[in-house]
């Protein structure tokens, strides 16, 4: 038995034409990114249909059965309760303080900590560093 093909006689010169006419005003690089992304689609199919058949290689685990309802048995505790250990604060120790937009005179003694050597040669250093850094970006 003889088949016809339907499209008849293909001219690939015309086609061949077509296309590359067609394709003549698209960046080479726009080219690449299509054909990069048509080959992530087309493996990603043959990912899907070749591991659909596949069972998976890890048991799924146990379906949790409902279990009858019985009255539940009280708490009972064999040793007495204890407390965690806790690390306890000074009282003079505050841990927060209500914040305000102005501080009074003695508020100001009593939370101000003046800066000595070591803070301020750690502060000089920070300081340093963040002009080296814009410095170095500067043309």
């Amino acid at each position: 038995m003889k088949f016809k093909n339907p499209l008849g006689k293909v001219d690939t010169a015309s086609a061949r034409k077509k296309i590359t006419g067609a394709l003549s005003g698209i960046r080479p690089f726009t080219l690449w990114v299509l054909a990069l992304l048509l080959v992530f689609a087309l493996s990603g199919v043959i990912v899907i249909f070749a591991r659909r058949g596949k069972t998976p290689d890890f048991e799924s685990p146990p379906q949790a059965q409902p279990q009858a309802s019985q009255p539940e048995a009280p708490l009972v505790f064999m040793h007495p309760l204890l407390p965690p250990a806790q690390y306890a604060f000074p009282d003079d120790y505050r841990l927060f303080r209500p914040r305000r937009d102005r501080w009074t005179r003695e508020e100001a003694q009593e939370w101000f900590t003046s800066p000595d050597g070591p803070m301020l040669e750690q502060l000089h250093e920070a300081n340093t560093r963040i002009i080296d850094t814009l410095l170095e970006a500067a043309p």
